[in-house]
């Protein structure tokens, strides 16, 4: 993809952090929960930094943003799942505030770089398409 490399953004080390405080919040869950909230949580949680690196790797703006459309999903899905689990009081918001937080930040900065890259999109589409009536012109 022609963003450079992943590594070089900021939103997907913030995704890793979100997913060490995710991992670390899943060890104070109930045992009950392994096959429910937990594995859900996690898997979620990983998703993220891994659909902004796949996404990086694919040779389209459009496939770009279509993964990181995936990670965002999973970032509102960590934070709908850690506000349940305030729901029905696994935790009290001081134990999580930060994580959720941190959640709220990863999915504001998706949001952003989505719309910058959809600009990005929208502009390279236009300048194709002067470029293609430039030689149809000088014909």
């Amino acid at each position: 993809m022609a963003i450079g490399n992943y590594q070089e953004l900021q939103v997907w080390h913030l995704s890793r952090e979100l997913n060490r405080e995710v991992y670390q919040i899943t060890k104070r869950l109930p045992p009950y929960e392994t096959k429910n909230l937990i594995d859900q949580l996690q898997r979620a949680s990983t998703s993220i930094p891994s659909n902004i690196s796949e996404g990086n790797t694919r040779s389209t703006l459009k496939d770009f943003i279509r993964f990181l459309n995936y990670a965002r999903a999973s970032g509102e899905e960590v934070h709908v799942q850690l506000t349940l689990c305030l729901d029905v009081g696994y935790f009290k918001l001081w134990e999580i505030n930060t994580t959720l937080i941190l959640c709220e930040r990863v999915n504001q900065m998706l949001d952003r770089l989505i719309e910058s890259l959809k600009r990005r999109q929208k502009w390279e589409k236009e300048e194709a398409r002067k470029e293609k009536e430039r030689k149809k012109g000088k014909k």
